[in-house]
Order: structure tokens, then sequence, then C-alpha cells
């Protein structure tokens, strides 16, 4: 499976806390969920987020703290991850809270990761400073070549600031803060990413924007392993085939068909991956025959 990023939105607010409405089925129970926050002071330590998922209905998910960069007593950016327990319904929505008093400023841009690793974070980095070019400083060499990138820059400002554009071909996402002349009262989140094919150290920056006081973080994330998505879908392609052996009446009609379809499966996957794959192919394909000549 590959890479996929879904927006899911965003929120801000000057009470120490943001509201994020989710539609009805964006999300499903196991959906890895990213929160990329600007704040004052940084999230409440617990909980720093809760996900009501049919509106009135809530849990409190275990927070991953993935990139946190901190410029202190102007703005802190963090990246945090969690695992959705339900699915969305209607009238869903997250609250992000703030570490602080009510009155502090908060900015949220949420998203969903489809096809990662089990365990899918990898790398991180954060920097801090003041001027037009926030950056988060380069991360190790990513562990794999499949990764995606989420980048978060947040600045002490409003959303009527030049949001500058993104460097090292990240693609713009979702930006959320502080309305116009809010300036150094006010708090913006932008989000940016990337779907990297090669392991390197990356960064996230931004060049062009209003001169503020800023904080930039990355943190990257790892893709499923190609041949585990091989795995399932030779599995699958095996199962359909054997069902078509044992519940057909036409074996070599049944078997023109099911090897077809296997075929197709087979076509798509790289040959380092396919022996292991093929002797356990072989093997189930042995038995059902086996099982069909003995007539059960």
């Amino acid at each position: 499976m590959a890479i996929t990023r879904t927006a899911l939105g965003t929120g801000e607010s000057t009470v120490g806390q943001a509201i994020v409405a989710i539609s009805a089925g964006a999300i499903s129970a196991g959906d890895t969920i990213i929160c990329v926050v600007a704040s004052d002071q940084g999230l409440h330590p617990v909980p720093p987020v809760r996900y009501f998922y049919d509106g009135s209905n809530y849990e409190e998910p275990t927070v991953a703290r993935d990139a946190t960069a901190t410029n202190s007593g102007n703005v802190v950016t963090e990246i945090i991850r969690w695992t959705a327990g339900y699915a969305s319904t209607s009238g869903a929505y997250l609250l992000v809270y703030a570490y602080g008093s009510s009155s502090d400023s908060i900015a949220v841009a949420a998203i969903k990761l489809s096809g990662l690793a089990a365990s899918p974070f990898d790398k991180a980095s954060a920097g801090t400073g003041t001027g037009t070019a926030p950056s988060s400083g380069a991360t190790a060499e990513t562990s794999q070549a499949d990764e995606i990138l989420i980048g978060a820059v947040g600045w002490e400002g409003d959303m009527g600031d030049n949001h500058g554009t993104w460097n090292g071909s990240f693609s713009d996402g979702q930006i959320d803060g502080s309305p116009d002349k809010a300036g150094a009262k006010g708090i913006v989140i932008n989000e940016g990413y990337r779907i990297v094919s090669a392991a390197a150290a990356y960064t996230a920056s931004k060049a062009g924007c209003t001169s503020r006081d800023w904080a930039a973080a990355i943190a990257t994330y790892k893709g499923q392993a190609a041949g585990t998505q091989y795995e399932q879908a030779l599995t699958s392609a095996t199962a359909s085939f054997s069902a078509a052996l044992l519940s057909s009446h036409g074996f070599t009609k049944a078997l023109t068909s099911g090897m077809a379809a296997l075929g197709a499966t087979i076509s798509r996957i790289p040959s380092k991956t396919l022996t292991g794959g093929l002797a356990t192919l072989a093997a189930s394909i042995n038995k059902q025959t086996r099982r069909f000549l003995a007539g059960g």
C-alpha cells in the first residue's frame, strides 16, 4: 500500500483550546492521526487531545510527541501522533488543549496517514529563531527509502502575515491561525509534507515569510515494507484460488480462471520477494488439488 496523506481539518483559538471538526467517515478505528500544533506554551501534558468520535462520547488517546520545537516565551510547535480507537460519525471533532492559561493562543492542523509501517516513527529535528526563513534543521539519515516527511512551522503572528513558500520539494498543507491584526498576540501553524523514495537527511524549511519569532519541526514516518504488501496480496489471491478449486465442478475452468488472477497479482511483485511466497503457494495448490481429486 502506498503512503497517503489526508487532510482532516484545522482549528484555532485564543482561549487555550482549539476545535477541529471531523467529517463523518473521515476517521476509521485504527487510523494513524497526526496533529501539528503551535501554541504559546506547548500542549497540555495530559490529555492534550480528546477525540469526540460521535459528537458527545470521547476517548483520550495515548499520544506520541514525535517532535517539539520550543522558542521560549514566544511559540512552541509540536508534531503529535495517535491511533484512533473509533470511527468518526456525524458531529465528530477533536479538542486540543494548550498548556497554561485560558487566554493562550493555539492553532492545529490534523491529518490522517495510511500505508505506514507497524512502528512508523523514524527521525525528527527541531529549530527555533527569529526572521523570515524558519527551518527545522536536518534530521539524521532516514532508516529506509519510502517515508513521508511531515513539516510543521509555527510562528507568533496572524493570518495576515506573509506565509512564504516551502523549500525542498515540500507540498504546502493546511494552515490556520489567529485572525488578522493579532500580531505578536497570535499564533499560526502551517503544515507541509513530502513523500520520498530515498534514504537521506531531510529538513523542513520555508522562505519569504514575515519576520517573526518561529519554531519549526520535522518528523519522518516509515512506509509499509514492499514485501509485506506483496505477501498480503499473494495470500489473498491464493485464498481465492483455493476456494475456486474446492467449490467449482469444472476443475479445468477453475484452474484457468484462478491462475489468471494469480498471475496478475504475481506480475506486480518484484522478483526478490517471490521465492518464499511461491514456495508457500505451490504447497497450497498441491494440497488443494489432492483434496479436489480425492473428492474432498
